[in-house]
């Protein structure tokens, strides 16, 4: 009775319980419910709305922006353009023939005018009706006032246009207002496009993609509210959005819909009440439930099995279920407990026999020894296999059965230094004589059956972990000794093995790249490609060929080729690189191609150079040919002389071709060599200004010199390469110069020293100029400023190019101002040397030879070595009339056989240089080195040949001769020679 009265008691108390937390959580959800939820469902709904007005405000931004890039993509067409000057007429129907251009871009209307107001062309659409509408004049007004204003305000180079929001007539438009122009760098646009869009209820439904909020543009005097939230009753709610238009007035837009959030979540909120106090009912009557059978039942049943215990009853007093006195922790413990006592001896039986399977299972040698009689106490099923061990061992000598060469204990035997170590395990390593195989042994004293410590030793084959060890050893040295890089990363990026050969590649060490990592080596961006695509991707394909751009310790930019290929482990899958520098590699593909490219423009150039020179070559060919046909056929002397004259200047064109080429040659193999001498400044300037005065005169051009006083009367340089620049500069002015034009030639002295000063020479003109684009390769060789120039004044293009270049190997410099349509400056800067006066005063000028008097050499003779009859025959025809005597050599081996025949004869040889079987240098050392002549040590030897730089000049000289006269022979010089060597006096 008092069992049944304290269960019937627990259980009540129980239920009470229950019912008191029910009515708790009644209470408290009915608060939440009614007074919490309805705040925050309100707090929700105004969060939604002002993210909603967030996110029309940005797609309204996005839109105009959109909208401004169409316009000023559109406006900066070159065929819009023309279509605003009036040159592309079809404008509208080449570009848009399938649709109009307000259906292809999507707009409402477009407004085209150009830069004087006039509209061009204007078209509105409505956007539901598709029907076309009229400009209104309070539109078209606002349209007009805006296109002023932005052309008013625009800046080549610079946003000029704008885009937002314009209010015409009670509607709202976004438009896009861009300057035309064909490029950005215009000074002046051409007109104005304008593109638009109706900010009506469709349009912003269309924009959101919201169906269910109406959108009104209203005034701020039609506002009812400050807020910009405003409920409208339980069934609607607008938010206004506060914009401005394009003249900075205020607009509201006005968002109206239904309050859905608070109303669907109110309902809600009353269906999940009704769900969860149904859910608390179920839940405290499960609650009841388990715990009258997890608690009271369980007591209920253990009290029932003492009792039976107590009783004696001899089927339940082995043991006691679990099961049956319930689940609880409390219950199974205390059931436990009273099981223990009864599975204590079938338990240790158990353990023995599971620990003897254990231990022979094991991949390892164990055995157990008498530490004082050596005999083996036990020894696992392994160790009795390999051994073949008789009666499982026990009762052996271990040093006899498990070693071989031995006649007592081990001297290795570990024994003694488990006695001194107080019972610690001691691990070593030894070869087995036996089997020679490499063991790992764990040794350790323990307690035996009888109590008494034992000798137990546990062994490992490591034989195999061994060889891994020393192969990885090898490996690791050759790796190491590598020069390449070569690392190992994880799958994070993290290095776990770099090799010393790092260092020399990227100059870090490898602990600083440990420590470091990916970033220390690489730029960011390159740290994150190989985080997230590249290590994925070598780990999903096995291997992976790659360059990537390192940076090197000092700085240095490097290319590195690598070869990545996964590795995996027991735990985990990681990254090795190989990398070899290819930087050098790349540098010098890149420099082929460079260099190929300049090849071919060099060959570009020069192929337009060479058909340029053929016909400058040609042009004078042709006259030359052809006067001297005129000046045969003709019977009157006048008609000859013209056609001889008009002969001369073309051979002085010609030679002047020649001449720019053998130079610019000379130049490009970097063989043109200065020969400074000392002359007379002004005598040097006169000389240039004789030979540009007649082209001057012939176009009545204004021409004036202004030399400054001060200037050194006597210099040291190359006066022919110095007259040479400044001829062709004065040659450049008169020729781009056009009749009655001007000419100012400036001398002035900068940079004065003791014993130099620099000369400045200035020629300007008031001829055709030069643009900057053609200035850019105007002092180019094989390059003209235009290619038409060449067609309409004649020239080879290499005149300027020479120039620079014998400037800057004089040590000065050419400067170039124009602009075209003005003409041009050039400025000639170049360091001479001073002479003193009594140097200056050693100088004489120059005596020009006076013409030859009929028959003023007769009775003299010369010898001409000349294999080229035609020249031969003009040397003779020239100085028919002076009396002088010509024999003739056709190669150096006759010459010297005429020579060496009549010595005494001859008041001059002519020497060609180039000859058959003995050239001209040969044949004056065999003439200088005859010893039975004695005219051969002085007889005047005089080349005469087309070799006329200096160089030859040198050569001639070298070889023995007295003289030089280039071909093609000019009669006065010519003359002069033979005055001097062969006159009388």
């Amino acid at each position: 009775m008092q069992i049944s009265s304290k269960r019937i008691s627990l259980r009540f108390i129980i239920f009470s319980l229950i019912s008191l937390i029910f009515t708790s959580f009644i209470l408290a959800l009915f608060c939440i419910y009614h007074e919490t939820m309805p705040k925050i469902l309100l707090e929700s709904e105004n969060k939604y709305l002002t993210r909603q007005v967030e996110i029309t405000q940005g797609l309204l931004k996005t839109a105009g922006k959109s909208l401004y890039l169409l316009a000023e993509d559109t406006a900066i067409w070159d065929e819009t353009a023309a279509f605003v000057e009036g040159d592309n007429e079809d404008f509208f129907s080449k570009n848009w023939s399938d649709t109009s251009l307000l259906a292809s871009y999507q707009i409402d209307f477009v407004l085209i005018s150009n830069i004087s107001g006039v509209i061009l062309h204007a078209d509105f659409v409505h956007p539901r009706m598709q029907k076309p509408l009229p400009l209104s004049s309070d539109l078209q007004s606002k349209l007009d006032k805006l296109s002023r204003h932005i052309l008013s305000s625009y800046v080549p180079c610079m946003q000029s246009g704008r885009e937002g929001i314009l209010t015409a007539d009670g509607n709202a438009y976004l438009l896009a207002a861009v300057p035309i122009t064909r490029d950005m760098n215009a000074t002046q646009p051409s007109g104005i496009l304008i593109f638009g869009k109706w900010l009506d209820n469709h349009y912003f439904q269309t924009l959101t993609h919201v169906r269910d909020i109406h959108f009104k543009f209203e005034s701020e005097s039609d506002m009812t509210e400050q807020s910009p939230i405003e409920r409208l009753g339980d069934d609607a709610i607008r938010t206004t959005l506060l914009l401005y238009d394009l003249e900075e007035k205020p607009l509201h837009l006005v968002m109206t819909e239904k309050r859905q959030l608070y109303r669907g979540g109110w309902q809600r909120l009353g269906m999940a009440n009704i769900i969860l106090i149904g859910t608390l009912l179920l839940f405290g009557v499960s609650l009841y439930y388990i715990i009258i059978r997890a608690m009271v039942q369980p007591i209920e049943a253990l009290s029932l099995k003492f009792r039976k215990l107590a009783a004696g009853s001899q089927d339940s007093a082995s043991y006691i279920h679990v099961d049956s006195c319930g689940r609880s922790q409390e219950m199974h413990d205390l059931c436990v407990s009273i099981n223990t006592v009864f599975a204590r001896l079938s338990q240790s039986q158990t353990s023995l026999r599971v620990i003897q399977r254990i231990v022979n299972a094991m991949d390892a040698f164990i055995y157990a020894v008498d530490p004082k009689t050596c005999e083996i106490l036990f020894a696992n099923k392994k160790l009795v296999e390999l051994l073949n061990l008789h009666n499982g061992g026990i009762g052996q000598i271990c040093w006899q059965v498990l070693q071989q060469g031995y006649s007592e204990r081990c001297p290795f035997c570990p024994y003694q230094h488990l006695v001194q170590s107080s019972g610690k395990s001691i691990v070593w390593e030894h070869i087995n004589t036996i089997t020679g195989r490499h063991y790992k042994n764990t040794d350790c004293l323990i307690s035996w059956l009888d109590g008494s410590l034992v000798h137990l030793q546990c062994s490992m084959d490591i034989s195999d972990i061994k060889k891994a060890e020393h192969d990885l050893i090898r490996m690791s040295s050759i790796v190491d000794s590598s020069p390449l890089y070569i690392s190992y990363v994880d799958m994070q990026g993290n290095f776990e093995y770099v090799n010393a050969g790092a260092f020399d590649v990227l100059g870090y060490s490898p602990e600083e790249l440990r420590k470091g990592g990916l970033s220390l080596i690489f730029a960011q961006e390159t740290v994150d490609y190989i985080k997230t695509a590249l290590l994925p991707r070598v780990s999903a394909q096995g291997q992976f060929l790659c360059e990537l751009p390192a940076v090197r310790k000092d700085g240095e930019k490097r290319i590195l080729s690598f070869n990545l290929f996964t590795v995996h482990s027991h735990h985990s899958t990681g990254i090795a690189a190989i990398a070899l520098d290819i930087t050098e590699h790349r540098r010098t593909e890149e420099d082929l191609l460079t260099a190929k490219e300049l090849a071919e423009q060099s060959s570009r150039a020069k192929s337009e150079f060479l058909s340029r020179m053929s016909h400058e070559m040609r042009t004078p060919l042709t006259a030359i040919m052809g006067m001297t046909d005129i000046a045969c056929r003709a019977d009157a002397l006048e008609k000859k002389q013209y056609g001889l004259k008009k002969i001369e200047e073309a051979s002085q064109h010609l030679l002047g071709v020649i001449n720019d080429i053998l130079d610019m040659s000379k130049i490009e193999a970097n063989k043109l060599e200065l020969y400074p001498t000392k002359f007379v400044v002004e005598k040097m300037l006169q000389h240039v200004l004789d030979m540009v005065s007649f082209r001057i005169e012939e176009k009545k051009q204004i021409f004036k010199v202004d030399i400054a006083s001060g200037l050194p009367p006597v210099v040291m340089a190359d006066e022919q390469r110095l007259m040479q620049i400044l001829l062709n500069l004065l040659s450049n002015a008169v020729k781009f110069t056009p009749e009655g034009g001007r000419i100012d030639l400036s001398v002035r002295q900068t940079c004065e020293q003791p014993d130099s000063t620099t000369l400045a020479v200035k020629v300007s003109d008031t001829g055709i100029g030069i643009s900057p684009e053609q200035q850019k390769t105007l002092f180019m060789p094989f390059e003209q400023a235009d290619g038409g120039i060449a067609r309409k004044f004649g020239g080879t293009g290499l005149g300027l190019a020479i120039s620079r270049r014998i400037a800057e190997l004089m040590g000065g410099s050419i400067a170039l101002q124009s602009e075209a349509g003005r003409g041009s400056s050039f400025t000639l800067v170049v360091p001479v040397q001073k002479v003193s006066l009594d140097q200056e005063n050693n100088l004489q000028p120059p005596t020009l030879p006076s013409l030859p008097e009929k028959g003023i050499f007769a009775g003299k003779r010369i010898l001409l070595a000349e294999d080229v009859e035609i020249n031969r025959e003009i040397v003779i025809t020239l100085l028919e009339e002076t009396g002088l005597q010509v024999d003739c050599a056709e190669n150096g081996l006759e010459a010297c056989r005429l020579f060496a025949a009549a010595p005494q004869a001859y008041s001059l040889i002519f020497m060609d240089l180039h000859m058959p079987e003995v050239d001209g240098f040969e044949a004056t050392r065999r003439i200088r080195s005859m010893e039975a002549a004695s005219q051969a040590s002085h007889i005047p030897i005089i080349a005469m040949t087309a070799n006329v730089f200096q160089e030859d000049i040198e050569c001639c000289r070298a070889a023995g001769m007295d003289g030089h006269l280039g071909k093609p022979i000019i009669y006065d010089k010519l003359f002069a020679v033979l005055r001097h060597y062969c006159s009388e006096s």
